[in-house]
């Protein structure tokens, strides 16, 4: 018998052939030289999967693969809260920055209010310049209590003695002055 094509083994091998091309190898396959090629096929089939490896005994890194995952799913989920962390944080720390600064300048929003003193000596007339540019004409043997640093919405001051007039303000807050003595107040804002 007349052995069949490569082309045609190979289809009935694949089981694509018809059933008169695949009875006609079965006949050549039980031949001595159809026996012959089968068997070094089946041993080119095996020695091709010992050069490639056995995978299945082979042991594949899959230890090693899924602690990879598992660092990456960890590193994108601490980025994610630490994205949100700071959406927090980075708000609320300006507003608190913003509101320090405010403090330190004007003074007395969040910490009691330092003051200084200004005593006129006797004989002399002088003139007080504020923070926020409110000036004062003082008579002798006057004191003043001032803030050293004027709120932000109200700009108090202690008068002991006496003021003269004119009294002049920069500024378009009003100043209030609160007296010790019973004589008139010559302090005004314009």
């Amino acid at each position: 018998m007349n052995r069949p094509s490569e082309e045609l083994l190979h289809k009935t091998l694949e089981n694509r052939a018809t059933a008169a091309e695949a009875a006609s190898v079965a006949e050549w396959l039980a031949t001595d030289s159809g026996q012959a090629w089968a068997s070094r096929y089946i041993g080119r089939d095996f020695d091709r999967q010992e050069s490639c490896g056995d995978y299945e005994r082979e042991e594949v890194a899959s230890e090693r693969i899924f602690a990879r995952i598992k660092t990456a799913l960890t590193r994108s989920r601490r980025r994610r809260i630490l994205f949100r962390v700071a959406a927090v944080v980075i708000p609320v720390a300006l507003v608190l920055g913003v509101a320090l600064r405010l403090d330190r300048q004007v003074g007395g929003i969040f910490s009691d209010a330092e003051y200084g003193e200004f005593v006129v000596d006797r004989g002399r007339r002088t003139q007080c310049l504020f923070q926020d540019g409110t000036v004062a004409h003082l008579n002798s043997e006057s004191k003043i209590h001032y803030p050293v640093k004027f709120g932000l919405f109200e700009r108090r001051i202690r008068l002991e003695g006496d003021p003269r007039p004119p009294t002049s303000a920069r500024s378009a807050s009003s100043l209030l002055l609160v007296r010790k003595s019973a004589r008139r107040a010559c302090l005004r804002s314009l």
